[in-house]
This record gives C-alpha cells, structure tokens and sequence, in this order.
C-alpha cells in the first residue's frame, strides 16, 4: 500500500529553536543564581536538550531552513541553540557548518558558538580549531579557538609561547586557560611567559594566569596574589577568592581587615563566605545591619554559606522586590541584588545557640555547617547554590593539581559524572595553599 507523501510541519521546527533559545538564556542564568540548585538546573537542561534534540531529528531540510541561517542572529542565546544542534547531528556537515561561521560569520555571533562548542562533547571540533590558531586568525576568533581547548581539557597540538605574549588581553588569558592540560612541568620558555601574564596589571590576565598557576602548583601564585590582596584597595575578587580558599589563621585575618575598606568590602565578605571559618561568620553578623545593603545581603549569604543558617521564614527581612537594572548592568551585580537579607535578630539568637551547643570550632572550616573536607567538597555541587559552584570547582582543581577539573558551566549530567571519579587526596584535600605548591 502507497503511503500519501506529508509535508512536514515546519513551523513546529521554528517553535523547537525559540523555546531552545529561551531555554537556554533560562539555563544560562540558572547556572548564576543563588537559590537554584542541582535539581533545577538539570531540569532546565533536559529541556533544553529534547528540544534540541527534536531540531536535530529534523535533518538537513530544517538545517537549511532555520539552523543554518540562525548562526547569523544578533542574540547569543540563538546562535548557541542552533549551533548545539548542528553540532548533535550524525556527520560533519553541521560541525563544519559551525567551525566555518567562526571566521565568516559576524563577530556578534562568536559567544554563542563558542558556548555550543564548549558544550557539545564531540572532540573531532578540536582539529579544526587548532587550524585556526595562525597568525592570520582574528584575535577574537583564536580565543574561542583557545577557549574551546580549555573547555574540553585539550592542549592544542601549536606552541603557546607566542598566544601568551599577543597583544590582545582575551588570547593571552584563554592561552593562560589551556595551560593547566600540558600534563607535565612547563618548559622554560613556557614558564617565563606565563611569569609575565602573572605580572601583568590587567586583571584579566593576571587572574587567568593566578588560576592556571594554582592548577599546576606553582609557589609563585601565592606570593603574587597575597601581593595583590595586601597591595590594592580594591583586588578584584578571584585574589581574595583563592586567599579565602587556601588561606592560613594569617591570611584569613588579613580578608577579615578587608571589610573596614569600602571599595573592598563587598568583594571581601563574598570571599569570606567561601572560606568558611567560624571567625569569618562573626565578622559578616556584624554587617547584617550595615547601612549598604549591598553589603549586607552579602554578609547574609556568606554566613549561611559558613554555617548553614537557614535562609526561611522569620529568619529573612521581607524586602521590595529591586527595581529592574539597566540593560547594560552587569549580570552578577543584578542576581546579588536577589540576595536576602537576614534578620539580624534572628542570626544572633541562632548563632548564640549554635555557640552554646560547641557546634563550630574556631579555626575549622565548614561548608554549610558541616567541616570541610574533599567529601564534604564534592557534596557541595548538590547541596550548594548554583552561584556557588565555580569556587568549588576552582578549589577541586587546584587541591587534586589539576586531575579533577570540571566545569560549573558545563551540562549537569557531564560534570556530576565527572565527579563520580573523583577520589581522596589528602593530605592536600585540606592543607592550605602555600604549604601544598612547589616551591
């Protein structure tokens, strides 16, 4: 029996790219937010996923129609859905497609086919972005090209020297970014350039150069970034995240100093909350009723982070919602402004409880009120925010010297998997930082 020929519904097509699209700006902002967890997270991801799945089930007459042409758009969010989905797709075609729009696409499209390369797990992506690190590549387009290494955990098969000494900020911190996959000890002329990216005045770099560094175990991070800490009014936070992080009773103290500087005060009660010390506690319940409240919702998030106060009920101020930022705004300065703000009187009384009962040790360090360990570390990905998540996976990285690095902006179902292999440590799953880099 002849079957009558049906034409597709095509339409339906274009509805699987606009909800991919929403979906993945909704994604995109899960991964930043303070009350998203795993769970949320990785529902919005299986969304985002059947949908692109859908689009890549349609086959090349959608490609042409709708996937092809959307690699061109204005907005990031759609390149990135489209891009995913040609990169799903059996065969070469779609990721030849992509690789191909990096260079002749327009430059407003490179964030979001970065991300979908980034995303979409397939290494045969990487040769091709290894050609494009020649002298003759756009600067922005090597540092996607760099970018997507980094994201997938592969040296490209160039020297790096001279990508470390370019002109342009963007391609010597992505370079910065591939480095902690060289798999062994950086060879002179290696290691001299990136001594200069951890000099260097921009943050850009010198933070890229600060995490590579760390990654590997090189002694120098530490000396260059209590020099930072110690140096600026304002050090920008990936410095005072890691002194948090790995730092001794006298580092811990100097974050604490940091609070009586205006410009550094935010930042600093931010990187406290990730270090994590009962002392730290103390200093952010003394800036629950700072007359910022900026500040104060800080101080609130990083002393539940210490502690594990719970964030419900009669423990919150009852707040007006924030009235809508600029469009132009930074993104991390509108979700802080989401923060709640504790009340004061209820802190005290809980936290007077907790001190009754012995629970926190001075000196100790915890994570949501359990004390740290690599256990209590890996559990964090689940039971920690979302906002949360790059810390952790810095702190991993850089406590296991870069065998365990997973990414907080990679899908769910990846990085948790990732982590199912991670394995104690110790001693350096608790030391501080300067006692477990090379000298």
């Amino acid at each position: 029996m002849a079957y009558p020929e049906v034409t597709p519904h095509w339409e339906l097509y274009e509805v699987h790219l606009d909800e991919a699209e929403y979906l993945g700006t909704q994604w995109e902002n899960a991964l930043t937010a303070p009350d998203r967890y795993l769970v949320h997270v990785a529902q919005r991801e299986a969304r985002l996923l059947a949908h692109v799945d859908a689009l890549a089930l349609g086959g090349g007459e959608v490609s042409r129609r709708y996937l092809l042409p959307a690699l061109a758009a204005e907005e990031a969010a759609r390149v990135s859905a489209a891009a995913l989905t040609l990169l799903q797709q059996e065969g070469t075609a779609g990721r030849d497609a992509v690789l191909a729009a990096l260079t002749e696409g327009p430059p407003e499209a490179l964030p979001g086919l970065q991300r979908a390369l980034e995303l979409c797990g397939r290494e045969d992506v990487l040769p091709g972005l290894t050609a494009l690190l020649t002298p003759d590549t756009a600067p922005a387009v090597t540092a996607v090209a760099l970018e997507v290494h980094a994201a997938h955990g592969r040296l490209p098969s160039v020297a790096l020297e001279s990508w470390l000494a370019h002109p342009e900020l963007a391609v010597v911190a992505a370079a910065c970014r591939v480095l902690p996959f060289t798999g062994t000890a950086l060879a002179a002329p290696l290691l001299r350039q990136w001594g200069q990216a951890l000099e260097s005045s921009e943050p850009l770099i010198r933070d890229a150069a600060l995490v590579s560094g760390a990654v590997l175990g090189l002694r120098a991070v530490w000396t260059r970034c209590r020099q930072v800490v110690e140096d600026s009014g304002a050090p920008g936070r990936l410095p005072l995240l890691m002194l948090a992080l790995g730092g001794n009773t006298q580092e811990q103290a100097l974050l604490v100093e940091l609070l009586g500087e205006p410009r550094a005060r935010g930042d600093a009660v931010w990187a406290l909350g990730h270090g994590g010390r009962p002392e730290a506690a103390d200093a952010c319940l003394q800036l629950l009723e700072d007359g910022d409240a900026d500040v104060a919702r800080l101080a609130t998030e990083a002393f539940a982070a210490i502690t594990g106060f719970p964030l419900v009920d009669a423990h919150v101020l009852s707040e007006e919602p924030p009235e809508d930022e600029s469009p132009d705004a930074p993104l991390l300065l509108e979700v802080e402004k989401t923060l709640p703000r504790a009340a004061p009187e209820a802190v005290r009384a809980w936290w007077a409880r907790q001190r009754e009962q012995r629970r926190f040790a001075p000196g100790t360090r915890y994570l949501a009120g359990v004390p740290f360990s690599v256990t209590a570390l890996l559990q964090s990905f689940v039971t920690a925010p979302a906002r949360r998540w790059s810390a952790l996976a810095l702190e991993l990285a850089i406590r296991s010297r870069g065998r365990h690095i997973v990414s907080a902006r990679d899908f769910s179902f990846r990085r948790q998997r990732r982590l199912t292999t991670v394995h104690g440590f110790a001693p350096r799953g608790e030391q501080s930082f300067s006692s477990l880099l090379d000298s």
